[in-house]
This record gives structure tokens, sequence and C-alpha cells, in this order.
């Protein structure tokens, strides 16, 4: 076990090898720390740390190339935040949405495979990824060449749709690469392993940004050196992952080649937990990118953009906080269900929600604290500077909520349960906070202001109905579950004996 591995997950972390005379369905574990919830919170901890400081590092690295856009030309500086807002908010409701999750299946079975002992299969769950994700991309690259009439078909300004489309189409051949990053750091994360990504972070973003600032500034690119070093940032992360790959024990013990017959018999379950990830994810990040998109149909509609752009950011520097501690307790809950030890899952679980939700409540402090300063950091237009803070102040009290939901979008990943939250986020999102919104937006004259709200209705709705879940769940059936999930996905030729042992999945 590599000394990343030890020092990141902790004893119980332990690499367990299977072979034929081990059982099929592990004994349900009764023996606990002295002190479950403080072994367990430290354990969280120490897994999220290097996550939060690589969410962090990346965070960074989409927002500071935003404010040097918004400093490129006064005259022209609502109309780039807005077209990298609008250039964002379309890859993010295509390719990052099925990107995202493809990555969520993986979540489930890696963290689950890793805690049953098959961690010797991850190489080729990895193919199976990979292929289900190229599946789901592939028309979300061609949609991007056409991201222009989209935009505008969605009310967009021509100025807008056009300096946004020509940002999609140079981030568009950098896509693949992000998706395989994204899978190889799922891998990493569902064994516990995650301080080489927090130094391909460390590596990857300051250089990153100093490419931003060159192309943008010192170059007639302008404000396309920011998609131009988008770019050069999906390509640098893998470059620099793989070699690490290659030299340790990972590599000789989970990659056994390339197996494109074996991996195309796992893609089906992966594209199963896949696309009830992206839909979960998708839904939730449609329904806040949406309100981008009807900010731009709302009465001065660049300044409404604009204000939406600076509280996404916003929000985003405190997701990048309790996120990753979503992103912990999801490989921590798989883990344990994997291990078939469903009272050290359940234990994660409330530990996550707890710690989320205490960071959630520190967000909402900041934000009123903030409001009136942060906008400056972005431009020095008044109106978007006011606009913003209203929408700081406005959204304050429902970041708990954000918080809460963090963790529980990271719990439905560690326990298979995609279908749960994409149908859980259709609803608030979709059918409940847009909606909403829009009514305030358009019906009561309240604009952008009334949009959030609508979105922070729906954070709610999630959070209520997540932690009502959380309660009731029957915590012996997921792990049941994910017993089955690793077998019927890595050993298909065992699923027989298993089911008679085991039972049907629930």
């Amino acid at each position: 076990m590599s000394f990343f591995t030890s020092f990141f997950a902790g004893h119980d972390a332990k690499v367990r090898s299977l072979d034929e005379a081990s059982p099929l369905l592990g004994p349900c574990k009764t023996t606990k720390p002295a002190r479950p919830w403080l072994y367990e919170a430290q354990s969280l901890l120490l897994l999220a740390l290097p996550l939060v400081l690589s969410s962090a590092l990346d965070h960074v690295a989409g927002v500071v190339p935003i404010m040097m856009m918004g400093h490129l030309s006064s005259e022209y500086s609502k109309a780039y935040i807005s077209a990298i807002a609008m250039a964002t908010t379309f890859l993010v409701l295509t390719s990052w949405t099925v990107i995202w999750g493809t990555g969520a299946a993986m979540d489930t079975l890696c963290s689950q495979s890793y805690g049953a002992g098959q961690s010797q299969d991850m190489g080729l769950v990895f193919q199976a990824g990979l292929l289900a994700g190229m599946i789901l991309l592939t028309p979300m690259l061609a949609l991007g060449f056409f991201a222009k009439e989209c935009l505008l078909l969605l009310g967009q300004s021509d100025e807008v749709a056009d300096l946004a489309s020509n940002l999609v189409t140079i981030m568009l051949p950098a896509l693949p690469l992000c998706l395989f990053y994204d899978l190889l750091r799922r891998v990493l994360q569902g064994q516990n392993i995650v301080a080489p990504l927090t130094l391909v972070s460390l590596v990857c973003v300051p250089l990153n940004l100093s490419i931003n600032y060159v192309l943008m500034f010192h170059t007639s690119l302008g404000y396309l050196g920011r998609a131009v070093g988008a770019s050069i940032m999906g390509l640098l992360s893998p470059l620099l992952l793989v070699p690490y790959m290659m030299r340790t024990s990972l590599y000789t013990t989970e990659w056994r080649g390339w197996d494109l017959v074996a991996a195309m018999a796992l893609v089906p379950e992966v594209l199963a937990l896949g696309i009830a990830g992206a839909a979960m994810h998708g839904f939730e990040l449609w329904g806040i990118a949406l309100t981008s998109i009807i900010a731009g149909n709302l009465p001065h509609g660049e300044t409404a953009i604009s204000a939406d752009a600076c509280m996404h950011s916003f929000r985003g520097f405190f997701y990048m906080v309790y996120g990753p501690i979503g992103v912990a307790g999801s490989i921590r809950v798989g883990n344990a269900l994997g291990a078939n030890d469903p009272v050290r899952a359940k234990v994660v679980a409330w530990q996550t929600v707890g710690i989320c939700g205490t960071l959630g409540l520190g967000a909402a402090f900041l934000m009123v604290w903030l409001r009136l300063s942060y906008p400056y950091t972005y431009t020095n237009d008044l109106a978007v500077v006011y606009l913003t803070s209203q929408l700081l102040l406005v959204c304050a009290p429902f970041q708990a909520a954000c918080g809460v939901y963090a963790a529980i979008n990271g719990i439905f990943r560690g326990t298979g349960q995609q279908t749960r939250g994409a149908v859980l986020n259709g609803v608030a999102y979709i059918g409940i906070g847009l909606p909403l919104g829009a009514a305030l937006a358009y019906a009561n004259s309240s604009g952008i202001v009334g949009l959030w709200i609508g979105m922070s209705v729906a954070f709610l709705c999630c959070a209520v109905y997540g932690v009502y879940w959380l309660y009731h769940v029957d915590w012996a059936v997921l792990a049941t579950d994910a017993q089955v999930r690793t077998h019927e996905t890595l050993h298909p030729a065992t699923t027989e004996l298993y089911h008679v042992i085991a039972g049907p999945a629930k």
C-alpha cells in the first residue's frame, strides 16, 4: 500500500485481496472504534482536506481569468463577462453534464469495489467508464459547433452569442482529455488516494494563470486567451497524472492492458449509473445555469448576466469547501458499503451532513459581510455592483441548505442512488425552483433577484428531503445492494451463486 493511501485513508483502507475461496458476502461488521464519531470525523477530514485544496486551486483557475476579462476593456467589460458566462453555461448544460455524470457512476463503482477488496479490477472499470463517457460526450461535442445558434434561440444578443461561441469552439477539443482526467481522478479517489491530485493542481493552476495572463494581455488573442488557457489546462492535468500512475504499484496491480471486449461488457452498468448521474447533476446545473440564460432576456440583460456571473463565482468559493467534503463522504460511504459495513456508512453520512451544514452557515455570514466589497473584484460598473450585492444578501439565508445538499449529493453517489437524486433534482430545480424564479422575475418584476429566490427555494427542498431520506433509509439494504453491484459488475460469473447467498437486490 502506497504512502498516500495509508496517510489519507487510515488503517481501514487496507487492500483486501480476493481469490476463489473468498466468501461472496463478507460478514456484516459489528466491531467499531471506541469513539466512532470522532474516528470517522478525523478520517473524513483527512481525506477531504487535500480535496478542498485541490478544489480551491481549480476554482481560482476558473475565477481569476474571468476577473482578468472584466479588466481587458472598460468599454466591453460587461460583454466579455457575459460571453464567458454564456460559454460556461453552454458547456455545463451539454458536455460537462455528461462528464460529471460518468464520474458519478465511477464514484459508486470505484469506492464500493475498493471497499469490497476488488481494487485489482479498477483498470477495467476505468476503460468501461472511458467508453461510456465518450458515447455520451460525442453528441455533445457535435452540438458545441452550433453554440451560437443555440444561444440565439435562447434569446441571447448577437454580440454575446458570437463572443461566447468563439470561446466554446476553442475549448471543445480539450473536453475528451477532461473526461479522461476526471475518470482517472475518480479511480484514485475511490481508493482514498488524493495527494497526487492536489500536487497536479499545485503545478497546473499557477502555470495556467500565467498562461492566461500572457495570452489575454500580451497577445492579439485578447478575451480568446481565456479559452486557449482552459484548453492547455485540460492537456496539462492528465500529462502530469499519468506518469505518476505509471511509476507506482497501482499501474502493475490495477492496469492489465486494454481489454475493450471485457470493458464493453461493463458499459451498460456504467451507462445506467452515468445517465442517472448526468440527470442528477444536469437538473441541478441546468436549473442554476438557466438563470443566466433567462437573465439575458431581462431588461438590462448584460447587467443581470454580469451580476449572475459574480454571484456564481462567490457561491463557488464556498462550494469548493463543502463540495469536496461531500466527495470525501461519498468515498467513505462507498468504501464502507463495499466492505459490508452499514454502521460505519451511516456514521460517515451523518458526519458529512453535519460538517457541510455548519460550513454553509459560515458561508451565509460571509455573504452578508462581503456583499458590498466583493463585486468590485470583477467590475467597477456600479449597476452590476449594486445588483450583485442584492443577490448575495437574498441568497445568504439558504447557504446552510446548500451545504447540506452538497453532502446528500455525495451520499447519493456513494450509495448508488443517482436515480433518486435525479428525480429529486428534477422536481426541485426544474419543477419548483425555475418556474417560481421566472414568475418572480417577470410577474413580480424582481428580475435576477427573483430568479435566485426560486433557485434558493429549490436548494431548501433538496436539503429537507435529503435529510428525511437519510433518517429513514435502511443501511443494511444499501450494503447488500453494494455487494451485489460489485459482484455483478466485476465478476458476473459469480452472480448466480451470489444471489443464492445474498438474495436479490432490493
